[in-house]
């Protein structure tokens, strides 16, 4: 983590912050000059869950209720993520909810529906980042994988090593025909 975001951090704890989080490609490890920074805040007090999008920033905020209601319906990639995160920056809140959160662990049938309806979804999306939208599904396997064999916990942060493997199989599978992409995703799954 760099810098940078360390910085963006620190300068959004407030007195009821649990924690506060990169999510997304700064979080995976595959972030290039011209991604955004997305954060994840969660707060102590029964807040709103919100969103909130400045330029370059977007941080969504959620009541630790909030987070743990959402997980426990649908357990999310970016909520996972967030409970995951070896980069989180905790606040003076942590000690009293941190430890409720941190029990949390997924249903692998209920986290395998939704990262691959994920996965699947974002193949649908019709912009110019159809290879970044591959490369996610792909990376939303391989944390579902490393998540099954670990009881529910995964580290989504990827080292540049890995980061490169990812981005090479990617292209590799990118160049089979768009029809078959859902068919590749899913086999990432286990999924025949």
């Amino acid at each position: 983590m760099n810098e940078l975001m360390k910085h963006h951090m620190r300068e959004m704890i407030t007195d009821d912050t649990v924690f506060i989080t990169p999510v997304g490609s700064r979080l995976y490890g595959l972030e290039n000059e011209n991604s955004d920074y997305d954060y994840l805040q969660v707060f102590g007090s029964r807040r709103r869950n919100s969103q909130s999008l400045h330029d370059e920033f977007d941080v969504r905020k959620f009541s630790w209720v909030g987070l743990y209601e959402m997980l426990l319906k649908k357990p999310t990639h970016t909520g996972l993520e967030a409970l995951y995160s070896p980069f989180k920056m905790y606040g003076p809140a942590a000690d009293t909810y941190t430890p409720f959160l941190s029990a949390y662990r997924p249903s692998i049938p209920q986290m395998l529906n939704a990262f691959v309806s994920t996965a699947l979804g974002t193949l649908n999306v019709k912009d110019e980042n159809k290879f970044k939208r591959f490369r996610l599904g792909l990376l939303l396997a391989h944390n579902f994988n490393n998540a099954k064999m670990n009881g529910g916990f995964y580290n989504p942060h990827l080292e540049a090593d890995e980061a490169s493997r990812l981005t090479e199989y990617a292209e590799e599978l990118f160049e089979q025909p768009e029809e078959d992409r859902p068919a590749l995703v899913r086999a990432e799954f286990g999924m025949y």
